[in-house]
């Protein structure tokens, strides 16, 4: 048992019906009897479709017929069509052309789709990369691997045991004998001279006898005072 798949991507410059009227493009697939079709688009020259279909057959062989259709008012008419045989596929392979088709009326040209065809045993998995092989792991330079590297030539001597450090410390400081005050800087103080005494003070002016208080107003004369000097 096998299985084919094929996958109508777009249409390329595809056949005008006439000078006024673009095509309503579809892709009628007929394979063993079989027949699948995709959308239609409406006035389009260059349609992507983007559709996939699949096909079981006993054995793989024969051809698959793709017609380039014109959808109108729910009839499709045969503009070009294209064949593609299996025996030209081997399993696991894929098919990824532009495919130019033959027109079958009178067109002038019958336009280019784009196809894919993959086959496949049934129970067999195979998957199908679209973006080409994976890279394969980079050849060898041309320098050997590299190994591990050899032992040395000399044997690794042990360390010998370390020795313990003797504590550390600081020794004893030695005392210092008590500081003796040192001696007043400068001049050693001068006591202050003597001050001359003054001579103690009297109530009277040299040799002037003391002046009485003028008299008040209606107070009487002091007693032993002088008479005050009235002018003439």
């Amino acid at each position: 048992m096998y299985k084919i798949h094929i996958s109508i991507v777009e249409g390329i410059s595809l056949p005008r019906i006439n000078l006024l009227t673009k095509i309503n493009p579809l892709v009628e697939i007929h394979y063993k009897g079989k027949v699948d079709k995709t959308r239609f688009f409406r006035d389009n020259l260059d349609p992507l479709w983007k559709e996939e279909f699949s096909f079981t057959t006993d054995t793989y062989d024969g051809k698959i017929d793709f017609i380039l259709c014109h959808e109108k008012k729910g009839t499709f008419t045969k503009i070009a069509t294209y064949s593609y045989d299996l025996a030209n596929l081997p399993l696991g392979n894929r098919f990824d052309e532009k495919c130019t088709f033959t027109p079958v009326i009178d067109v002038k040209k019958g336009g280019m789709i784009r196809i894919r065809i993959v086959g496949q045993k049934v129970g067999n998995t195979i998957i199908i990369n679209n973006t080409g092989p994976a890279p394969g792991p980079y050849p060898p330079q041309g320098y050997p691997p590299q190994g591990p590297y050899p032992p040395q030539g000399y044997p690794q001597q042990p360390y010998p045991p370390q020795q313990p450090y003797p504590p550390q410390g600081y020794p004893p400081q030695q005392s210092y004998p008590p500081q003796q005050p040192y001696p007043p800087q400068g001049y050693p103080p001068q006591p202050y001279p003597p001050q001359p005494a003054y001579p103690p003070q009297s109530n009277s002016q040299s040799g002037y006898p003391p002046m009485p208080y003028p008299p008040q107003p209606n107070q009487p004369p002091r007693s032993g005072s002088i008479d005050p000097i009235v002018p003439y």
